[in-house]
């Protein structure tokens, strides 16, 4: 069995953040390895809630780069461009040496370049972003298990901050919802991962739905995608570049 088409050693990795667009402040990462119990990190102690420090941010990315090292896929959709970089500005946050700064730069980038990201490798073959429901949906559809992780996508939805900040007020049913919410984007995106090894080890197609807007009456405007053969490539092998994946 070729490396990539292992999926035993397997990290996923997906973060949660306050809503803002342009600065976003980390609040949650989300790790899971295949066969271990998921992992969701904080600023605080286990079940006390605060954003993440800088300390933390450094300590997850050299975490992520020991595994990757030790031969472990790093497997993210949209974490190029988004999850690697907001760790990284968490973990810059209040450094001012500069050689300090560079190696954590350095270190962000490397770990972003050797991970697979599966809506970058979508998008390198049909040019388009897939959301991970709709890769989920597309990539299980012959499998028995996917029912599960669907429903388990389904749970998705709420305001990821707003329940932050009632669990650190101590909320219970507050830190219940956010568990099962980031619990259900990693198993998502292990199950989705796993999925696309087996479609693209046994040829299948999948048939994959973008949304394009709303019409006047509110329904969806969809496009149905089919791709013979989903190739998985780390990012620095697909060679990305543009805004989507500065590091800017």
């Amino acid at each position: 069995t070729d490396w990539m088409s292992d999926t035993e050693k397997v990290l996923v990795l997906d973060i949660e953040t306050t809503n803002s667009t342009s600065s976003p402040e980390l609040l949650v990462v989300g790790m899971k390895e295949r066969g271990q119990a998921n992992q969701r990190r904080t600023g605080g102690a286990e079940g006390v809630y605060e954003k993440v420090s800088s300390a933390q941010a450094k300590g997850i990315l050299a975490e992520l780069e020991e595994k990757q090292n030790q031969g472990f896929k790093v497997i993210v959709h949209n974490g190029v461009s988004f999850d690697i970089r907001v760790i990284r500005d968490a973990a810059l946050q209040g450094v001012t040496n500069a050689e300090e700064r560079a190696n954590i730069e350095r270190q962000a980038m490397r770990v972003a370049l050797r991970s697979i990201d599966m809506m970058e490798n979508i998008h390198a073959v049909t040019g388009k972003y897939a959301n991970l429901k709709n890769l989920a949906i597309a990539s299980q559809r012959h499998l028995s298990d996917a029912d599960k992780v669907l429903k388990a996508e389904e749970t998705k939805g709420s305001d990821i901050e707003t329940l932050f900040a009632k669990a650190r007020d101590g909320d219970t049913i507050a830190e219940a919802q956010m568990n099962e919410y980031i619990d259900a984007d990693l198993d998502a995106t292990m199950a989705t991962f796993i999925a696309l090894v087996d479609n693209f080890q046994n040829n299948h197609s999948i048939d994959l739905t973008f949304n394009r807007g709303k019409r006047p009456d509110g329904s969806s405007i969809e496009e149905v995608v089919t791709i013979d053969k989903v190739p998985l490539k780390q990012a620095g092998v697909i060679g990305l570049q543009g805004r989507r994946t500065s590091f800017d």
